[in-house]
């Protein structure tokens, strides 16, 4: 049985189809697979070629290369679709923003829009307001808009409509609500709410960042569990959480949402496992022309750190890790 990365999941739950797929977006990322295998005897089912020179590559930074095949039968590997109506409730970010309001885990004022009319209505003001607009679904920032007052946005509805936050760190906690055993990665998020990267982060950091102490926040975060566990049972999921400023104090958005799913933090977690402390970083490939050794050379130049190019050369997104020497 082949392992299809089915990025398309959170397009699946949008159009409740869960035989959607969309091949563009999957291939996308699809190699973040070989990064999270474990076993010589898994097989991915691929939609890209890998070129003998990226497989060897990785294979001497420590990772386990799978077999591939591009065809028979395959199971989905990043979201369930065995599970699909809980997956349709769990990623819907209009479902989880009414919880988390709800259940006081972030701040007041929360719309949910169904069409261009009501986002008209809702941001209509003479105020230099802006406002935050989620769609239901999607993954990586993707269906994420900020809004400007009496502006025209094409938008996928519905979706949740907030106040724009002054944010000082956007960061996702993954937990098995069974164990509470979990981990902490901070999100490196551009001006379009687009996923850039992260790297692992500590409840000690998070702590000095809200003038509390470790003990303090601990406390606070498995509140946090407790009550989506009472809500949704035992199950390991992902939340996105923030730190904001609002009147030079910094105040914590505890749940965003919640990702039903496997998410990239996962990837970070293995390369942190894998390389020691470091940052991954996603963005545009300007050296497709370049051989995976000459991008790391010219990477490790650059930024005057070791560096663990993740991607495929020639990927369109470049993806890396950086450590330092």
């Amino acid at each position: 049985m082949s392992f299809r990365v089915n990025l398309d999941f959170d397009q699946a739950l949008q159009k409740n189809n869960p035989r959607y797929e969309n091949p563009r977006i999957n291939k996308a990322f699809e190699y973040i697979f070989i990064l999270l295998n474990e076993s010589e005897e898994n097989e991915l089912y691929n939609y890209n070629d890998y070129e003998e020179s990226y497989l060897t590559y990785l294979s001497a930074k420590g990772f386990v290369i799978p077999r591939f095949n591009k065809g028979g039968k395959y199971s989905n590997w990043w979201g369930n679709t065995d599970e699909f109506e809980l997956g349709r409730k769990l990623n819907s970010k209009i479902e989880t923003s009414l919880f988390a309001h709800n259940n006081d885990l972030c701040p007041s004022g929360l719309t949910i829009i169904n069409n261009e009319a009501e986002l008209v209505s809702a941001t209509d003001s003479d105020e230099s307001t802006r406002f935050y607009y989620r769609s239901e679904y999607g993954f990586s920032g993707m269906g994420n808009k900020v809004i400007e007052v009496n502006k025209k946005y094409s938008l996928r509805y519905p979706g949740t409509l907030v106040n724009y936050l002054n944010k000082e760190l956007s960061f996702g906690i993954t937990v098995d609500l069974k164990t509470m055993k979990y981990f902490i990665c901070e999100n490196t998020i551009d001006d379009r709410g687009t996923f850039c990267g992260g790297r692992i982060i500590d409840e000690t950091f998070l702590a000095s960042l809200l003038g509390i102490t470790r003990e303090k926040f601990i406390e606070e975060l498995l509140v946090v569990f407790e009550k989506i566990r009472r809500q949704y049972g035992p199950l390991k999921i992902q939340f996105d959480s923030m730190i904001y400023k609002e009147e030079s104090i910094n105040k914590w958005y505890k749940l965003v949402e919640i990702n039903y799913r496997r998410t990239m933090a996962e990837v970070i977690y293995q390369l942190h496992s894998k390389q020691g402390r470091g940052k991954w970083v996603i963005e545009k490939n300007i050296y497709t022309d370049k051989s995976i050794s000459e991008l790391e050379t010219i990477l490790e130049k650059q930024s005057k750190k070791n560096i663990v190019v993740t991607s495929p050369s020639d990927a369109p997104l470049l993806s890396y890790y950086q450590t330092e020497k």
